[in-house]
């Protein structure tokens, strides 16, 4: 993992000599980058974060009072708390976007966030909530839960001729009680034209730590020197055309122990002149 932070400010203001005071303060970042095994999932994020802390000296609780995190036009919201009395760190916090626009999930992502984001026309619904909660130390983490959906997303440049279009996609991450090998992702659903091309995909995956379980498909034609047309490349060169129309489940201690007839697929992927 990576992450480059440039151009930090932080400030605060409270009245550390209470047993009980708000702080408020406001964290700035010009740009976050964020990378795991080469790929980045934040390139030069905007962040900002104005937030509110009722701390509890005695007890030394800090519970959320006003607060939104922005990372670029994606907002989101906490409440809750987290408690260091001992050892033990706490906290029951819930998160959510107050924003049910289409438009600033796309943001997020990288390469699509250009200083000409605030033209793109975009429709479609979004919806993104999620939670942490129990206690972390040396012998258990909190358990957490993350739900994502877009219904009928639309997203166009002005300037470029095509657009990615009617979007539908229904994550949800869920783990009850820290153990890491408990964590379940289901994305039950992913859909998107992008421009006349559809793609179709879903993942479901178990026992991540102990033995990874899936259930995938795959399903689309891409045209990569067509992507210029509908997201900025700033005079990167892409071409070839991927295809795929395929399914899977197993798990990987069968393909380790070659048990290949444990693992059902079908179907096929091709990648073809690629620049």
């Amino acid at each position: 993992m990576n992450t480059l932070v440039e151009n930090l400010n932080h400030s605060g203001t409270g009245d550390f000599t209470q047993d009980n005071f708000l702080l408020t303060t406001t964290t700035e970042i010009e740009r976050l980058t964020y990378s795991y095994s080469g790929i980045n999932y934040l390139l030069n994020a905007k962040v900002k974060l104005n937030a509110g802390l009722n701390i509890n000296n005695k007890t030394a609780t800090y519970t959320f009072a006003e607060n939104e995190l922005n990372i670029n036009e994606f907002p989101i919201n906490f409440n809750g708390f987290i408690a260091m009395p001992g050892s033990d760190i706490t906290m029951d916090i819930k998160f959510n976007s107050p924003k049910t626009d289409f438009k600033y999930l796309m943001s997020l992502i990288p390469g699509v966030y250009k200083d000409n984001f605030k033209d793109v026309q975009s429709s479609g619904q979004l919806a993104f909530n999620g939670f942490v909660k129990g206690t972390y130390n040396d012998r258990s983490m909190p358990g957490f839960g993350i739900n994502l959906s877009v219904d009928k997303g639309n997203f166009k440049y002005p300037s470029l001729p095509a657009s990615i279009n009617n979007v539908n996609l229904k994550l949800a991450v869920s783990n009850s009680d820290g153990d890491p090998d408990h964590t379940i992702t289901n994305l039950s659903q992913l859909h998107a034209e992008l421009g006349a091309e559809p793609v179709d995909a879903r993942l479901y995956v178990v026992t991540p730590v102990s033995n990874p379980t899936f259930d995938a498909m795959l399903k689309g034609s891409i045209n990569l020197s067509n992507i210029k047309n509908y997201i900025p490349l700033d005079n990167a060169t892409l071409s070839g055309l991927f295809k795929s129309d395929v399914n899977i489940n197993g798990n990987m201690k069968a393909i380790e122990a070659k048990q290949f007839e444990k693992i059902k697929a079908d179907g096929w992927m091709s990648l073809s002149n690629l620049i």
